[in-house]
């Protein structure tokens, strides 16, 4: 046979009920929260973006053997990515311009005669 519940039992139940189901008005609240929060998230994106595009661009000038171009690709690149918190693509920003000032540093050397060894 199925006893009542007692008034603690069903004070528990409906305390229970109302945490697990929000009110209309924080159901709204977080919509507004998401759609900021997706807003700002676009909009990192869109800048990191910008910045990982001028490194790829510049990666194929600095194999296609365009080092001055390619250095100041890399050096605005890093800037963007240094603005945007971009750690990783600042790290590749970083290796890249070594790279390409190291390869015109190798050039000048090599066209002025002198000798590496």
């Amino acid at each position: 046979m199925h006893r009542p519940f007692s008034f603690a039992q069903v004070s528990a139940i409906e305390e229970k009920n109302t945490i697990l189901s929000p009110s209309p008005n924080s159901v709204e609240n977080t919509k507004t929260a998401d759609s900021a929060r997706s807003a700002e998230l676009i909009n990192t994106i869109r800048k990191k973006t910008a910045g990982r595009a001028q490194k790829y661009i510049a990666d194929i000038c600095l194999v296609g053997g365009s080092t001055r171009v390619s250095s100041k690709l890399y050096q605005s690149a890093l800037e963007t990515a240094r603005v945007n918190g971009d750690t990783l693509w600042i790290a590749g920003s970083m290796e890249g311009l070594c790279s390409s000032q190291f390869l015109m540093e190798v050039c000048l050397l090599l066209f002025a005669g002198c000798c590496l060894l």
